[in-house]
């Protein structure tokens, strides 16, 4: 039964990363759309910013009229293209990661059963949903601020090395700090949490993941810190297999490594937090 259920986790981990993988391309694409139309009318705006102090002629101005009316739509595109990418990312999310959670939890209990996967199931998937939404909201800008913060830090890496003078923008080590503590705990009680609503309602899994987090810290916070750093051996990994077998292979056989990682996790964390 468990073994089953590790590779229908594996299975759905696969489809969820496709699904990811394909609202993230046609984001991007949007996005990468309006962003080159922004830069195709950097010239005119430029060109248009030496006669500024000069009188415009009417056809002048209808032109300037025209990039500016197009560089704010575009801008406006890229925001609504972020958020709405983000909120079906949440859902598609809340979908998967929700049905993997409840699966484990009935593999343990020996009642897995596929035609009856979906009973009663549309209420806990709202639930997870809830318990997602803050972690989601702290998480992702959070996230996104560090790997900025890591592309400076190579950045500056790389200037100290080569001995290169341009100027970089000082890292904020206190913010890299309290924003990677702040992932952490978020992942951190969200999981206990996930593992939680099987057994109770939202209010009580709340409540209870907050106690059990903080109860057993010692035990389930090192388990889910090691998950968490297994990402750098598998980045390493890709980047050793893709010497050897080629990149789609590589990036395949890393991917199924992690998720075979990750539902050995959540199998972990489930049978630990069975009695909470």
């Amino acid at each position: 039964m468990l073994k089953k259920s590790m590779h229908l986790l594996i299975f759905i981990n696969v489809v969820f990363s496709a699904t990811t993988f394909c609202i993230l391309y046609f984001a991007g694409r949007k996005i990468q759309e309006y962003v080159l139309i922004i830069y195709s009318y950097a010239p005119q705006l430029q060109d248009l910013q030496s006669l500024l102090s000069e009188n415009l002629d009417v056809s002048q101005m209808n032109v300037l009229n025209e990039a500016v009316n197009v560089i704010n739509h575009s801008y406006k595109m890229i925001f609504i293209t972020t958020i709405l990418s983000m909120t079906v990312f949440f859902f598609v999310w809340s979908f998967f990661q929700s049905l993997e959670w409840r699966m484990t939890h009935d593999s343990l209990k020996k009642r897995l059963r596929l035609d009856g996967l979906f009973d009663n199931y549309w209420r806990y998937a709202l639930n997870f949903a809830i318990v997602t939404l803050p972690a989601f909201i702290m998480i992702f800008p959070s996230f996104y601020y560090l790997i900025g913060q890591i592309n400076a830090l190579f950045l500056n890496l790389m200037i100290r090395m080569y001995g290169m003078s341009e100027p970089t923008q000082p890292l904020s080590y206190p913010a890299v700090i309290g924003l990677s503590l702040l992932v952490l705990s978020a992942s951190y009680f969200a999981v206990i949490m996930y593992a939680l609503l099987n057994r109770h309602g939202l209010l009580e899994s709340v409540k209870r993941g907050f106690k059990t987090g903080l109860k057993r810290l010692m035990p389930l916070l090192p388990l889910h810190i090691a998950m968490i750093l297994m990402i750098l051996p598998i980045i390493f990994l890709d980047s050793l297999l893709t010497n050897v077998l080629g990149s789609k292979a590589s990036a395949f056989l890393s991917i199924l490594v992690y998720f075979a990682f990750l539902a050995y996790y959540q199998v972990l964390m489930v049978s630990l937090l069975e009695k909470e």
